[in-house]
This record gives structure tokens, sequence and C-alpha cells, in this order.
């Protein structure tokens, strides 16, 4: 799972520290088909192509998500 660090403050009734943070990444994925644009999706990092391959074969697009 892709992750990124961040510096934040924690607020605890009257008081406030300084912590540290990891935080899931979310990125935009563009997908195209023969040069056009397919579609954009978000997505966590990491297993991009077994994603467009369920993609493809819940739309129809191939018929065996094993291709």
């Amino acid at each position: 799972m892709a992750t990124r660090h961040y510096k934040g403050l924690r607020f605890e009734k009257e008081s406030m520290q300084d912590i540290d943070d990891v935080l899931v990444v979310e990125e935009a994925l563009q997908i195209n088909v023969n040069g056009q644009p397919f579609t954009m999706t978000m997505r966590t990092p990491g297993h991009d192509k077994e994603l467009i391959r369920g993609l493809f074969h819940s739309e129809g697009v191939l018929e065996d998500a094993e291709y």
C-alpha cells in the first residue's frame, strides 16, 4: 500500500503537540485504449494491471479477465 509521511498537530483538551503520521495515498489513473481516453479512476497505487484487467472485464471490454 502506498503511504506518505505527514507532519501534523494533535489537539487534546487545551494542549497541542507535533506528531508524525502516515497517510494512505490515492492518485488518479487515466486509462487509454488505442491511444484514446477510456476512463479516469482514483486508486491506491500498485497492482494497476490487475485493476485495469478487472475494470475492462466488468465493462465488457474483455470477456476473459485472465487475459
